[in-house]
Parts: C-alpha cells; sequence; structure tokens
C-alpha cells in the first residue's frame, strides 16, 4: 500500500500506514471520558490524532519516539485536519523505511561544503584559521555537518540542512563585513561556523528527524562549547580570550534568554551573528511558506513567523535559495548574478 504524506491527507480520507510517534497525552474530556492524543509525523509534517474510545489500552501500546501502523480517517475540526484513529499499533524499526521520515536537502550539499572551507580558508588569523579547519577535519564535526539538519522543524529541517545553514550564516556574516569593515571578519565568520556545530549531537537523524536525550536535557550551546575547547586545546598560539570570545558567540546566539540563550549578546560579532541567524531562519521560513501556498496568496498561520505569510509576484521559482560569493577570475570578477542560484 502506498504511503499516504502527512501533507496530502484531507478531510475524510481513509489512512493505513506507519507513522512516527512524535507525542503522546491521555487526556480527560469535559464529561469525563479518556481520550488520547496522538502526534504523527512523517517527512513532509506532523499531524494530530485522536483516540477516543479504549483510550486507557491503547495509551499503554506504544510511547514517543516509536513508529506505529495506524488505521485512521482524516478529519477537520475548526479549520484544521487531524486524524480520527481507530487502531494503531507498535512498528518495530527495523521494519521501517526510512525514505518515509527522513526528508533531504533538496540542493547540492556539496557545494556549501566547498563553499565553507573555501571561507576558512580565506581568514587571515592563522590560528583561528587552524581552528576552523580542525572542525571541518574532525570526524565526528565534520561528518556531521555534512549531514545533521539545522532543526526538526522551522528552518533546513531535513538531512544536509545544518552545513547549508552554517554556509548561508557565513556568506552573510563575509558581506555584513564589506558594510562594516571596523568588524572582526576572522572573528565573525568563525562564530557563524561553531554556532551551530552542537546539533550534531543535539539533534537524532538516524530513521526520523528529533531531539535525542542529551539533546533534551543540555542543549546545542553546551556541545558546541565542549568541540570548541577541545579543538582549541590542540591549537598552538590560541590566545584563550580568542577562546572565549567564541563561546560568548555561541551561547549568545539565541539573542534572549527566553529563546535559549544563556547571555545576551555583549559585543558587535555576537550581535551580528544573532540577528543574521535570526535573518536566514526567517527568510527561510517566509519564502517555503510562500511556496506552499496552493490557493490565493496566504498561507495559512505559522507559529514560528507569529502570522500567515502572503505571497508576493516574484521572478523564478519559489522558495529559499542564495548566492555564492563572487569568483576570482583573474580579469573580471564575476558577480553574484553570474553564479547559479541554489533552487529547490
Amino acid at each position: 500500500m502506498n504511503h499516504i504524506w502527512i501533507e496530502n491527507i484531507a478531510d475524510g480520507q481513509l489512512v493505513d500506514g506507519v507513522y512516527y510517534l512524535r507525542a503522546k497525552n491521555l487526556g480527560t474530556s469535559k464529561a469525563g471520558k479518556r481520550y488520547l492524543t496522538l502526534t504523527l509525523s512523517d517527512r513532509t509534517g506532523e499531524l494530530e490524532g485522536k483516540i477516543w474510545e479504549n483510550a486507557e489500552e491503547f495509551d499503554a501500546k506504544a510511547a514517543p519516539g516509536d513508529f506505529i501502523f495506524i488505521q485512521a480517517r482524516g478529519n477537520v475540526w475548526q479549520n484544521q485536519v487531524q486524524l480520527v484513529i481507530n487502531y494503531f499499533e507498535r512498528v518495530n524499526q527495523s521494519e521501517v523505511d526510512s525514505k518515509l521520515f527522513l526528508p533531504v536537502c533538496p540542493r547540492d550539499t556539496a557545494i556549501y561544503w566547498s563553499a565553507v572551507e573555501k571561507l576558512v580558508a580565506g581568514l587571515g588569523d592563522a590560528p583561528l584559521r587552524a581552528l576552523c579547519r580542525a572542525a571541518l577535519d574532525d570526524p565526528e564535526i565534520g561528518a556531521g555537518l555534512q549531514k545533521a539538519p539545522a532543526a526538526t522543524a522551522v528552518h533546513q529541517a531535513y538531512i544536509g540542512g545544518l552545513i547549508e545553514h552554517v554556509c548561508s550564516i557565513m556568506l552573510l556574516a563575509h558581506r555584513m563585513c564589506e558594510q562594516y569593515p571596523t568588524l572582526d571578519r576572522d572573528l565573525l565568520l568563525a562564530g557563524a561556523l561553531f554556532h551551530d556545530l552542537g546539533k550534531i549531537r543535539e539533534l537524532s537523524y538516524a530513521l526520523v528527524l528529533d531531539y535525542t536525550d542529551e539533546g533534551k536535557l543540555i542543549g546545542h550551546h553546551v556541545f558546541g562549547i565542549q568541540y570548541l575547547n577541545r579543538l582549541a586545546e590542540k591549537i598552538e598560539d590560541l590566545p584563550r580570550e580568542r577562546v572565549m570570545q567564541l563561546e560568548h558567540m555561541i551561547i549568545s546566539h539565541h539573542g534572549r534568554p527566553e529563546f535559549g540563550s544563556v547571555k545576551p549578546p555583549m559585543f558587535a560579532e555576537a550581535a551580528v551573528l544573532h540577528h543574521i541567524d535570526n535573518i536566514d531562519t526567517k527568510v527561510f521560513g517566509f519564502l517555503e511558506a510562500e511556496a506552499s501556498i496552493t490557493q490565493g496568496n496566504w498561507s495559512d498561520r505559522k507559529w514560528f513567523l507569529e502570522t500567515a505569510a502572503f505571497r508576493l509576484a516574484r521572478p523564478g521559482r519559489p522558495g529559499y535559495r542564495f548566492n555564492l560569493l563572487p569568483e576570482k577570475t583573474g580579469k573580471k570578477d564575476k558577480t553574484d548574478a553570474d553564479l547559479p542560484l541554489f533552487t529547490k
């Protein structure tokens, strides 16, 4: 039987298939009846489902993090599609097709990796350049950077998403330094490389995108500092002050405590890193929301954007994309317009 993607489930549609159980909650209705709420996902998104009969019995059958086979029907409630689930059972991971649950970056991540390598090679501060090169050469970090998602939702939530996001942030950092030459370019680019490396350990991406236990308990800011200090110990002539500056950029790049920052940004490069990180996330979110619109000019409301997205008439294909740096040709530098865009 063909898998019915979460994003395609419609009102009245019968659904038989395997989905990832992301969350589960046993509740009680106003009438005192027990019911079970499941949050299910595949690589196209997630959807809420309800079990109204034998809720306590089904509650014992599976836990969040399991894969389950369901029999259900699509149902619209308060203008949102959800599932009315009649039956489910746990499925062994060995029987799961990972292609159903692991979205993959629709663009060529090898080009992103190459761009990051070139930006690192161009750093003028030799110890910082050695530190960044050590991160790329590290077996855990280098491999994880190329494979990990940037998030489980919101932005670049797919295999290869982290290298895409890091590449974009480093390019934005480079361009900000052209606008503001007083900024320490080497420090800002190094911070851009390191700011999200902890997601390699924070996120799980073997069969499905989710958080690891240590990711939930500790988080990518701490893991990023651990990576940084492990590598810094082996770099000659790297001042402790430089490492401390990078540590601050890692722990402050979310901007405010309610968004996960330990400290607010306290120098210009840290503030720039925070804002360009937010810019890349928001641009991705708005452009992908626009691309998802099938009727009219408005998407549904996106919680991470705090609004619905309005679709503008844009040239070319819809969706997220960005340019690389101009290439040095010896005669005339190629402009961004001469370079191919990453397109979905």
